[in-house]
């Protein structure tokens, strides 16, 4: 559920994305799994990013990255990929004061005090119109045909066939397999 949650975070469904990482989250708690907590932590912070809470996102990533180097646990080459497009995103539409003083207070929160804001922040907004519109012109070379339906300001994902961001995620972990193989 966590990966399906990705995949609709990435394509701007925010409120299928926080339903399946929600779901997912109890799940991974009851196999004691941390890992698997903060790809969901991820996911939501990829929401909102897409719900313009940079600042929430930044703290949600900036309590992964601790969370990772106190354990030295390491993130799937995927998640790997987000984590970065995320960082760099925020960093781009914070500036970098902002986002170093939000990354900062991030990497002092818990694993469990980064989901239970992000859970707040992403339950507290709507999937802005801007966004809906935004996601309506999408390239349909890009290979992700999505279709609004205006009255009731929902997304309806119609096809998903390989797209240049999947074939990115592929490469990047066939790279890093490879890496890791030697």
């Amino acid at each position: 559920m966590c990966g399906l949650g990705f995949i609709a975070a990435e394509l701007g469904n925010a409120d299928t994305a926080v339903d399946l990482l929600m779901e997912s989250l109890p799940l991974w708690e009851e196999r004691s799994n941390e890992l698997g907590r903060a790809a969901c932590l991820l996911g939501l912070s990829i929401v909102s990013i897409y719900l313009k809470d940079g600042p929430t996102a930044a703290r949600a990533l900036g309590a992964i990255e601790a969370w990772l180097e106190r354990t030295t646990g390491t993130l799937e080459p995927p998640d790997r990929l987000s984590f970065a497009r995320g960082a760099e995103a925020l960093r781009s539409s914070l500036g970098n004061e902002e986002f170093g003083q939000q990354w900062a207070i991030g990497r002092e929160l818990s694993l469990d005090s980064a989901i239970l804001e992000l859970k707040a922040a992403t339950a507290a907004n709507a999937v802005p119109t801007e966004l809906l519109m935004e996601m309506q012109a999408t390239d349909p070379a890009a290979g992700i045909r999505i279709e609004i339906d205006q009255g009731h300001q929902s997304l309806q994902v119609a096809s998903i066939v390989e797209t240049e961001f999947f074939q990115a995620l592929r490469r990047e972990a066939r790279h890093l397999r490879e890496a890791n193989s030697d």
